[in-house]
């Protein structure tokens, strides 16, 4: 091979070096741009749907109107996603956020995504709420809440009582036998765990949903400190999942992003 032929292959060689990190530097800048949309995207679809949402609030029973959360979170996603005005698009979009978790102050609201009818049509229904509660001897139960209040119920004898866990204590020393201090830690641990199992049995739910319609992406647990959690079980919040949304090409990859997000905006508050 003469040096002309080296020089032509070196020149070929460093032509395609050149345009491999050409693109892959513009893949680069597409992703960041394209990932700083979709956080702002997921993050305004959290503050939408949180906002002025609580219809009454007397400190203790909280109405919220939930089919309204999930309507402006769906609503404030497409138009910053810029596919409000393709269907198909919206659809699609919907089959990446596998739950939408209403974290309410005595128990959590799931929504998840289900098969409706012969039509098969994918639709997020909503599951009976889940109560933050521990499980005591001879058939007892604890509920807990976003606050101090607990309601204590006997399932044999009947007997129900409710109220500050301070009074409860006192009415039930032989019962209840944490100090505040502790109690308050061991709430705080029963709220995140109830979140973690619930978010764990849509994930699995939505696995099989994506099997069946041959879809090979798999949904997956985030990954989720504990002080984001302390912030979001401090009051009614909500939290969504969006993952495995496309940036465009197999070369630029997926989005995956856990939204955490706390609003509450009282309509209308009962004298008391």
């Amino acid at each position: 091979m003469s040096v002309s032929d080296y020089g032509l292959l070196f020149s070929i060689l460093f032509i395609v070096f050149v345009l491999f990190h050409v693109i892959h530097l513009a893949d680069y800048e597409v992703v960041r741009t394209l990932q700083t949309q979709y956080n702002l995207a997921i993050d305004e679809a959290v503050e939408a749907a949180l906002y002025d949402v609580v219809e009454e609030d007397s400190g203790l029973d909280l109405i919220m109107n939930e089919e309204e959360v999930i309507h402006r979170f769906f609503q404030s996603l497409f138009i910053n996603l810029g596919i409000m005005e393709q269907p198909a698009k919206k659809e699609l979009c919907k089959f990446y956020v596998p739950y939408i978790l209403l974290v309410e102050k005595d128990g959590i609201i799931p929504y998840q995504q289900e098969i409706a009818g012969k039509s098969e049509e994918i639709v997020f229904q909503t599951r009976k709420k889940i109560h933050y509660q521990w499980s005591m001897e001879n058939k007892e139960i604890l509920r807990a809440t976003l606050t101090d209040y607990v309601y204590y119920d006997n399932l044999v004898t009947g007997k129900h009582m409710e109220g500050d866990y301070r009074d409860i204590v006192s009415e039930l020393p032989e019962k209840l036998r944490w100090r505040y201090d502790i109690f308050d830690k061991k709430k705080r641990e029963l709220v995140i765990d109830t979140i973690k199992s619930c978010t764990s049995e849509c994930i699995n739910h939505q696995n099989q949903i994506a099997r069946k319609y041959g879809i090979e992406y798999k949904f997956t647990l985030p990954l989720i400190e504990y002080e984001a959690w302390y912030r979001t079980i401090q009051d009614v919040s909500m939290i969504a999942l969006f993952q495995g949304y496309p940036f465009g090409n197999s070369r630029t990859g997926i989005f995956n992003r856990a939204a955490l997000g706390g609003a509450r905006i009282a309509k209308q508050k009962r004298e008391t």
